[in-house]
Order: C-alpha cells, then sequence, then structure tokens
C-alpha cells in the first residue's frame, strides 16, 4: 500500500526526540537507536513535513484531507497518530522531562533525588516507567541516591516487577504512602516529611534532598476544532478513544476507514506501542482487501416517501452518518399538489460508507421512514410470525 505520511513538525520523531534514553522492557534503550529507522523509509512512503492537516473530509475509500499549506491529498484510509503533550503537576519541584535535560546536561556525584511517581491518579504507567529508568540513570551514572514516593506502583508492564527488584537491590529507598511529603525549601535543598506505611510502621520519616521530580499529565495532541468536528470529539483534554466499544468493536473510532493509533489514544509504553500499530496495520490492509466489496452487511436506509424531515434521526446517529438531500423525483409527506416550496423532494440521507449499521435511526423514526438493509421490517414480522 502507498502510505503518505504527514508530520507537522520539521523532522519525524514526535517526544521521543527530546528524549536520550527510554526503558524498554527491563533495558534501557537509546532512542537514536529506535529512531535510526526513520533515514531509510521505504520509497512507497512520502513523507511531509512542516504542514498540519487543517480538515478531513469524505468516507472510507474517497478521503480528502486538507493541510494547512492548502494542499490536497486523497486517501482510501486516514490513521491519526498525534502523540500526546505534557503538562507538568503542580507543587515544588520540577518535572520528569526537566530531569531529562539534567541527565543530558550531568550531574554530580552523589545526588539524592526524590520522585513523586502519582500525585493524582491519572491512571497510566507512564510515570512510573520514567521515574524507574531515571532512577537507574541517577545511580549508574552518577551514584546518586534515589527516593520513590507512591500510592500505587504501577508495574503492570513487560520487565516492571524486574526493575522494581533491581531499583530495590540497588538501595532505592521506596515509600508507599497515602498522602504525599511535606515538602519545604532551604538553602537550595529540599526538605521532606513523609509517613510511610509500609517499612516505618506511619512513623514519620525527614529526608533532605537535592531535586524533588514531579510526575507529568499527559494529553492528546490536537488543536484543530474542525478535525475534532468532524470525529464528533467534544472533550479536547482526554484521548481518542471509542465511547462505546460495543457497538464499534470493530472500527476504533467514529468513522470507518479513520483509525486512532499510538500515544494519541492514551500514553502508551513501546510495548503496546508496536501492538497497537501492528492492529491498525492489520485493519488497514484488511480493509483495503474489501474497498471493492459491500462493506456494509446491514446499513440503514431512507424512503424519502415517508420521510418528514423532523431531524430525530440526525441528532441520535452515533457516527453523523446522516444528512438530507434532494431525491429527485420522489416527494416526502410535505408534499402539497397546489404548493410546492422544494421541500417537497427533500429527505434524510444515510451514507452508507459511514453507517455502523446500529439500528438507532430505524428505530426511533417516528414515520418509520427508516429500515436497515437485510433487516427490513416485513422481514421481521415474517420472522415474528413464524
Amino acid at each position: 500500500m502507498d502510505v503518505t505520511l504527514v508530520e507537522r513538525e520539521g523532522s519525524l520523531g514526535g517526544v521521543l526526540k527530546d528524549l536520550k534514553y527510554v526503558l524498554h522492557g527491563s533495558e534501557i534503550r537509546k532512542v537514536e537507536e529506535l529512531l535510526s529507522g526513520f533515514s531509510q523509509l521505504d520509497k512507497r512512503i512520502k513523507v511531509i513535513l512542516g504542514k498540519g492537516v487543517y480538515d478531513i473530509e469524505g468516507f472510507i475509500g474517497e478521503f480528502s484531507i486538507k493541510l494547512t499549506s492548502g494542499e490536497k491529498l486523497k486517501a482510501s484510509q486516514v490513521v491519526i497518530a498525534t502523540g500526546l503533550s505534557y503538562d507538568s503537576g503542580k507543587g515544588i519541584g520540577i518535572s520528569q522531562f526537566e530531569m531529562e535535560g539534567l541527565l543530558k546536561k550531568g550531574l554530580p556525584d552523589g545526588v539524592r533525588v526524590a520522585f513523586f511517581v502519582d500525585i493524582e491518579d491519572w491512571g497510566y504507567k507512564l510515570n512510573t516507567v520514567n521515574a524507574f529508568k531515571q532512577a537507574l540513570l541517577l545511580m549508574d551514572r552518577f551514584k546518586g541516591e534515589v527516593f520513590l514516593f507512591a500510592r500505587d506502583f504501577k508495574v503492570s508492564f513487560d520487565g516492571g516487577e524486574a526493575v522494581f527488584r533491581l531499583l530495590r537491590e540497588r538501595g532505592a529507598r521506596i515509600f508507599k504512602v497515602s498522602q504525599f511529603p511535606q515538602v519545604r525549601e532551604k538553602d537550595g535543598k529540599f526538605l521532606l516529611k513523609v509517613r510511610d506505611e509500609l517499612f516505618f510502621k506511619g512513623r514519620d520519616v525527614e529526608l533532605e534532598v537535592d531535586y524533588v521530580v514531579l510526575p507529568i499529565k499527559g494529553r492528546k495532541v490536537s488543536e484543530n476544532a474542525e478535525i475534532l468536528k468532524y470525529l464528533r470529539i467534544k472533550d479536547r483534554d482526554t484521548f481518542f478513544q471509542e465511547p462505546n466499544p460495543q457497538v464499534f468493536y470493530t472500527y476504533p473510532s467514529f468513522k470507518k476507514g479513520v483509525y486512532f493509533v499510538g500515544s494519541c489514544v492514551y500514553p502508551m509504553l513501546l510495548d503496546e506501542l508496536f501492538l497497537d500499530v501492528a492492529r491498525v496495520v492489520d485493519w488497514c490492509v484488511t480493509i483495503n482487501e474489501r474497498l471493492k466489496e459491500d462493506l456494509n452487511r446491514s446499513y440503514a436506509k431512507v424512503d424519502p416517501r415517508k420521510c418528514a424531515l423532523c431531524l430525530t434521526c440526525l441528532r441520535n446517529c452515533p457516527s453523523g452518518s446522516i444528512t438530507f438531500k434532494v431525491y429527485p423525483g420522489e416527494k416526502n409527506v410535505y408534499h402539497i399538489p397546489y404548493l410546492d416550496d422544494g421541500r417537497s423532494f427533500e429527505a434524510a440521507y444515510v451514507d452508507p460508507t459511514s453507517c455502523f449499521g446500529c439500528g438507532i435511526c430505524a428505530s426511533e423514526c417516528p414515520a418509520k421512514a427508516i429500515e436497515l438493509v437485510g433487516l427490513e421490517d416485513d422481514e421481521l414480522y415474517k420472522q415474528l410470525r413464524g
């Protein structure tokens, strides 16, 4: 398949470009090793740098993508891989990304660092993974002393338990807390007072450290209202996740042929990212083979003669598949023989390529003007009557 890769930045790599090392399983890897393949892309991949996506129109098999430069692209399917951005947690200290910069520049031997892993429960493992990686680098390269504080260390990732064990063996001080330490700054140092629930049996512990590292909050990267409107997404700070996986089981978006992949879905670890990419690629290849066939075993169809233009179907359609159009020669219930204002030939229209066949419009239509192809009312009545 021919692929066009649109990147709004001047180079590929996303957030990874800002990092020097990543924790891949239980192993610390250099980012440049992971990104080295970007310089040897297949000749069937066209890369467009420094341009964003302004708008998306159309449907599966016939998408039209407008770039910020005014250029238009045609595509049969669309994969949204916009990644995520980070907000630093509030409080005294520095963020994990600021610690990345210090690790690149270098730190004095014996530096003492406290990591607050989950001040707020944002429900993902990325902060735990970042804290583990930075703690190992501090101990290995700068003979640092590391203190880790968390309500819940999320180690349910490949190699997580092994890294957690390794940190303990190398002398990292690990505290399980219900309330995070009280922090005050004095003479360029941070004084911490914490009540540990595990090892110190609820006693207060006082520590002095050089740095306090705060967790980061991830959010999806998308600043284009038109794309969000097209995808029927309202909350711009949440991630791209389907709201009803029971209905949209095989299509991970509101539109057939539109896929979300990677950290715009949620802050993924590298292993999860590779699996997610494989999943989306599999769907793209499968759908590409079926584009010439009927992709919809069941979809809604309108009888324009019964349509009263009440907009009930338009308001209830979860996939945005319903519009209105003129049906030449087909007069709706508004038709008045001696008065024709043009609305007589208008009725609701369901785009079969984006319809999921959920049946909501058919069940809600007051005039019974909509039926599912293959599940028509007469056919259902026959089955019920035996």
